[in-house]
């Protein structure tokens, strides 16, 4: 993959210890400053037991955030889904890391996300209606207008 290939990571993970609100908006103010200087966006999701998460970036730094995230004993991951991405599909330039609140949550129907992504198996492609990026792409949609 070249260099300043764009990639994406979604992922569905659940906490191993508990987050209170300020350990969220601790390591959502530590995410951000880490991603702008890596040149990666996107946002998390946490329902007081499960993470969901979308970063988009260049590929490298993508794949690095990856292994620092997978040895994160704080919290286990359940997916994992990956892909490239054409330069100029980037969905969220002004989020380095937004923490997403209630509201987008309920607008965003996440819980039914969430269950969509833990019934989808690994070694099978999840059709349209069932797709992982779904969720993102809502998201991306809602951001835009």
């Amino acid at each position: 993959m070249p260099d300043d290939a764009l990639q994406s990571l979604l992922y569905v993970s659940t906490a191993e210890v508990p987050f209170t609100s300020v350990d969220l908006v601790n390591l959502t103010s530590r995410s951000e400053y880490a991603n702008q200087k890596r040149d990666i966006t996107g946002y998390l999701w946490f329902d007081g037991s499960m993470f969901l998460q979308y970063l988009e970036g260049p590929a490298d730094a993508i794949d690095t955030l990856e292994t620092k995230i997978a040895n994160d004993p704080r919290h286990s991951i359940v997916k994992r889904f990956t892909r490239s991405l054409p330069a100029d599909e980037r969905r969220f330039t002004d989020w380095s890391m937004r923490l997403m609140n209630d509201n987008e949550r309920f607008e965003m129907h996440m819980e039914g996300v969430l269950v969509a992504l833990l019934e989808i198996p690994q070694d099978e492609e999840p059709s349209q209606a069932r797709s992982p990026w779904t969720l993102t792409d809502r998201l991306s949609e809602l951001h835009a207008a």
